[in-house]
Protein backbone atom coordinates (compact mmCIF):
# COMPACT_ATOMS: atom_id res chain seq x y z
CA UNK A 1 0.00 0.00 0.00
CA UNK A 2 1.24 3.41 -0.78
CA UNK A 3 0.72 6.49 1.35
CA UNK A 4 -1.65 9.16 0.05
CA UNK A 5 0.11 12.00 -1.79
CA UNK A 6 0.49 15.22 0.11
CA UNK A 7 -0.90 18.39 -1.42
CA UNK A 8 1.79 20.86 -2.45
CA UNK A 9 2.72 23.47 0.11
CA UNK A 10 1.11 26.84 -0.54
CA UNK A 11 3.42 29.54 -1.83
CA UNK A 12 3.77 32.52 0.46
CA UNK A 13 1.99 35.65 -0.68
CA UNK A 14 3.98 38.71 -1.69
CA UNK A 15 3.93 41.37 1.01
CA UNK A 16 1.66 44.25 0.09
CA UNK A 17 2.57 47.77 1.09
CA UNK A 18 -0.17 49.47 3.08
CA UNK A 19 -2.13 52.03 1.08
CA UNK A 20 -1.05 55.60 1.62
CA UNK A 21 -3.49 58.21 2.78
CA UNK A 22 -4.65 60.74 0.21
CA UNK A 23 -2.63 63.55 1.75
CA UNK A 24 0.64 61.60 1.55
CA UNK A 25 1.76 62.57 -1.94
CA UNK A 26 5.22 61.21 -2.64
CA UNK A 27 8.02 63.20 -4.26
CA UNK A 28 8.53 63.36 -8.00
CA UNK A 29 11.42 60.90 -7.79
CA UNK A 30 8.73 58.18 -7.84
CA UNK A 31 8.27 59.04 -11.51
CA UNK A 32 11.77 57.95 -12.45
CA UNK A 33 13.66 58.74 -15.63
CA UNK A 34 11.94 55.97 -17.59
CA UNK A 35 8.47 57.47 -16.94
CA UNK A 36 9.41 61.13 -17.33
CA UNK A 37 8.77 61.25 -21.12
CA UNK A 38 5.28 59.79 -20.61
CA UNK A 39 4.50 62.33 -17.90
CA UNK A 40 5.78 65.19 -20.07
CA UNK A 41 3.75 64.01 -23.06
CA UNK A 42 0.62 63.66 -20.93
CA UNK A 43 1.08 67.21 -19.60
CA UNK A 44 1.61 68.52 -23.12
CA UNK A 45 -1.48 66.66 -24.27
CA UNK A 46 -3.55 68.17 -21.48
CA UNK A 47 -2.37 71.66 -22.41
CA UNK A 48 -3.07 70.99 -26.08
CA UNK A 49 -6.57 69.77 -25.25
CA UNK A 50 -7.28 72.83 -23.11
CA UNK A 51 -6.04 75.24 -25.81
CA UNK A 52 -7.86 73.29 -28.51
CA UNK A 53 -11.13 73.65 -26.62
CA UNK A 54 -10.41 77.32 -26.04
CA UNK A 55 -9.77 77.99 -29.73
CA UNK A 56 -12.80 75.94 -30.79
CA UNK A 57 -15.05 77.98 -28.52
CA UNK A 58 -13.40 81.16 -29.77
CA UNK A 59 -14.10 80.11 -33.37
CA UNK A 60 -17.68 79.17 -32.54
CA UNK A 61 -18.19 82.59 -30.96
CA UNK A 62 -16.77 84.35 -34.01
CA UNK A 63 -19.15 82.39 -36.22
CA UNK A 64 -22.13 83.24 -34.00
CA UNK A 65 -22.90 79.59 -33.22
CA UNK A 66 -23.18 80.01 -29.45
CA UNK A 67 -25.08 82.51 -27.31
CA UNK A 68 -23.12 83.89 -24.31
CA UNK A 69 -24.99 81.85 -21.72
CA UNK A 70 -24.62 78.68 -23.75
CA UNK A 71 -20.88 79.30 -24.10
CA UNK A 72 -20.44 79.50 -20.37
CA UNK A 73 -22.60 76.47 -19.63
CA UNK A 74 -20.90 74.41 -22.31
CA UNK A 75 -17.42 75.34 -21.09
CA UNK A 76 -18.33 74.46 -17.51
CA UNK A 77 -19.90 71.17 -18.58
CA UNK A 78 -16.81 70.23 -20.58
CA UNK A 79 -14.68 71.02 -17.53
CA UNK A 80 -16.79 68.82 -15.27
CA UNK A 81 -16.77 66.04 -17.87
CA UNK A 82 -12.98 66.14 -18.16
CA UNK A 83 -12.63 65.99 -14.37
CA UNK A 84 -14.99 62.99 -14.34
CA UNK A 85 -12.94 61.25 -17.03
CA UNK A 86 -9.83 61.95 -14.96
CA UNK A 87 -11.46 60.24 -11.96
CA UNK A 88 -12.40 57.22 -14.06
CA UNK A 89 -9.07 56.95 -15.89
CA UNK A 90 -6.75 57.47 -12.90
CA UNK A 91 -6.33 53.82 -11.81
CA UNK A 92 -5.04 52.82 -15.25
CA UNK A 93 -3.32 55.93 -16.66
CA UNK A 94 -2.34 58.31 -13.91
CA UNK A 95 -0.38 60.76 -16.08
CA UNK A 96 -3.13 61.11 -18.65
CA UNK A 97 -5.76 61.43 -15.94
CA UNK A 98 -3.83 64.24 -14.27
CA UNK A 99 -3.53 66.09 -17.56
CA UNK A 100 -7.23 65.68 -18.34
CA UNK A 101 -8.17 66.83 -14.85
CA UNK A 102 -5.97 69.90 -15.24
CA UNK A 103 -7.56 70.68 -18.59
CA UNK A 104 -10.99 70.28 -17.00
CA UNK A 105 -10.05 72.69 -14.24
CA UNK A 106 -8.77 75.15 -16.85
CA UNK A 107 -12.05 74.89 -18.76
CA UNK A 108 -14.06 75.41 -15.56
CA UNK A 109 -12.02 78.47 -14.61
CA UNK A 110 -12.15 79.95 -18.10
CA UNK A 111 -15.93 79.53 -18.27
CA UNK A 112 -16.56 81.34 -15.00
CA UNK A 113 -14.04 84.09 -15.66
CA UNK A 114 -15.51 84.71 -19.13
CA UNK A 115 -19.00 84.73 -17.61
CA UNK A 116 -17.84 87.36 -15.11
CA UNK A 117 -15.51 89.63 -17.03
CA UNK A 118 -16.59 89.30 -20.66
CA UNK A 119 -20.35 88.83 -20.46
CA UNK A 120 -21.17 90.15 -16.98
CA UNK A 121 -23.48 87.19 -16.33
CA UNK A 122 -22.37 86.59 -12.72
CA UNK A 123 -21.05 88.69 -9.88
CA UNK A 124 -17.84 88.50 -7.89
CA UNK A 125 -19.36 86.34 -5.16
CA UNK A 126 -20.72 83.72 -7.55
CA UNK A 127 -17.46 83.65 -9.49
CA UNK A 128 -15.40 83.23 -6.32
CA UNK A 129 -17.68 80.43 -5.07
CA UNK A 130 -17.56 78.60 -8.40
CA UNK A 131 -13.78 78.86 -8.73
CA UNK A 132 -13.25 77.78 -5.13
CA UNK A 133 -15.63 74.84 -5.66
CA UNK A 134 -13.77 73.79 -8.83
CA UNK A 135 -10.38 73.97 -7.11
CA UNK A 136 -11.70 72.04 -4.10
CA UNK A 137 -13.26 69.36 -6.31
CA UNK A 138 -9.97 68.93 -8.17
CA UNK A 139 -8.06 68.68 -4.90
CA UNK A 140 -10.44 65.96 -3.71
CA UNK A 141 -10.17 64.03 -6.98
CA UNK A 142 -6.40 64.43 -7.05
CA UNK A 143 -6.12 63.33 -3.44
CA UNK A 144 -8.28 60.24 -3.78
CA UNK A 145 -6.70 59.19 -7.07
CA UNK A 146 -3.14 60.32 -6.18
CA UNK A 147 -2.78 62.60 -9.19
CA UNK A 148 0.18 64.85 -8.38
CA UNK A 149 -0.04 67.09 -11.44
CA UNK A 150 -3.74 67.67 -10.91
CA UNK A 151 -3.14 68.38 -7.21
CA UNK A 152 -0.50 70.95 -8.11
CA UNK A 153 -2.80 72.69 -10.61
CA UNK A 154 -5.70 72.65 -8.16
CA UNK A 155 -3.56 74.15 -5.40
CA UNK A 156 -2.36 76.83 -7.81
CA UNK A 157 -5.98 77.49 -8.85
CA UNK A 158 -7.03 77.80 -5.23
CA UNK A 159 -4.22 80.30 -4.69
CA UNK A 160 -5.19 82.53 -7.64
CA UNK A 161 -8.94 82.38 -7.04
CA UNK A 162 -9.13 85.49 -4.82
CA UNK A 163 -6.98 87.51 -7.23
CA UNK A 164 -8.93 86.30 -10.28
CA UNK A 165 -12.22 87.40 -8.75
CA UNK A 166 -11.19 90.90 -7.81
CA UNK A 167 -8.83 90.51 -4.88
CA UNK A 168 -9.15 92.52 -1.69
CA UNK A 169 -11.28 95.26 -3.25
CA UNK A 170 -14.28 92.89 -3.36
CA UNK A 171 -13.59 90.97 -0.16
CA UNK A 172 -16.52 92.61 1.61
CA UNK A 173 -18.90 91.04 -0.94
CA UNK A 174 -17.66 87.57 -0.02
CA UNK A 175 -18.22 88.01 3.71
Amino acid sequence: TSAPARPPAPTPAMPVAPPRAWWQVGPLRDVGPDRLPAVALAAAGGLALMFGLLFFVWYAVDQGWLAPTLRVVLGGAIGVALMGVAWWLAPRHRSVAGALGGAGLGSWFASWLVARYVHGLVGHTETFAALALGAAACLVIAGHRRLRSMAFLAALAAYVTPQATGGAEHLHELM
